[in-house]
Formats: structure tokens, sequence, C-alpha cells
């Protein structure tokens, strides 16, 4: 049986959108899957998420 998208709820670390503007070019997440062979039923398009400024980090990780 597929497994929802929407089913795992693990996402990365903030990330910066542009690494030359760092924190103010803004920040999002990437939704964590399973590395193994899964059918995946897309229910929801949110892969990746925006992250609110406080999340974003001051380096590049």
């Amino acid at each position: 049986c597929p497994l929802k998208l929407s089913s795992f709820s693990n996402w990365t670390d903030c990330l910066h959108k542009n690494p030359e503007l760092r924190k103010e070019g803004g920040c999002y997440q990437i939704r964590i899957l399973p590395l193994e062979d899964r059918l995946i039923y897309v229910d929801t398009s949110e892969l990746t998420r925006n992250c609110s400024a406080d999340k974003c980090p001051e380096y590049i990780p």
C-alpha cells in the first residue's frame, strides 16, 4: 500500500533560499522521506515549507 506524503512529518533544519543574502533572503525546510524504495501517494503539494525568521540560521550550515 502506498504511504501518504502528508504522513511524513519530519523536516530538515532550515536552509537559506539564497546563501549570499543568508537570513535576509529567507529560509525553507524540506520534508524528510525514507531512503528505501516506497510507493508514495502525493496527497499534498507541501514538499517544502518556509521557515520563520527566528528559525533561520545566521550562518550557512
